[in-house]
């Protein structure tokens, strides 16, 4: 299973904000492309993640995080793609993906069958 920082859960949020305000931005200056994308891919990922909210971390051993965070059951899996693992946080939390980019969701994987991977798609 991939084990996810809860304190980035808020960066949902934070992305669909940033997004929302460049969709604003390209409609006020006439810029087309893809935006449709951006609607559909929120709205899917909000439609996938609303029924998951629970009041309570999910993990065994939950980090102490801001009061802003919303917890959800582990019951999807994203395909992530990333350029490198780094180092880590000098906080102790462990390495985390440097250039993250959602790819989606698989509906056909397990989260139960999912390992960290390295950048070239070889198991840690």
């Amino acid at each position: 299973m991939i084990n996810i920082n809860p304190e980035m859960l808020p960066r949902l949020d934070e992305i669909e904000d940033d997004l929302q305000a460049r969709r604003s931005r390209a409609g006020h200056e006439g810029w087309l492309g893809e935006i449709e994308g951006i609607d559909l891919t929120l709205a899917f990922l909000r439609q996938k993640l609303d029924p998951l909210v629970t009041p309570h971390s999910p993990l065994s051993d939950a980090p102490k995080v801001g009061k802003d965070v919303t917890w959800v059951k582990p019951e999807l899996v994203a395909e992530i793609e990333f350029a490198e693992w780094t180092g880590g946080a000098t906080d102790g939390s462990g390495p985390k993906l440097r250039a993250p980019v959602f790819l989606g969701l698989r509906d056909d994987k397990d989260p139960k069958d999912c390992v960290l991977e390295d950048s070239v798609g070889g198991p840690l």
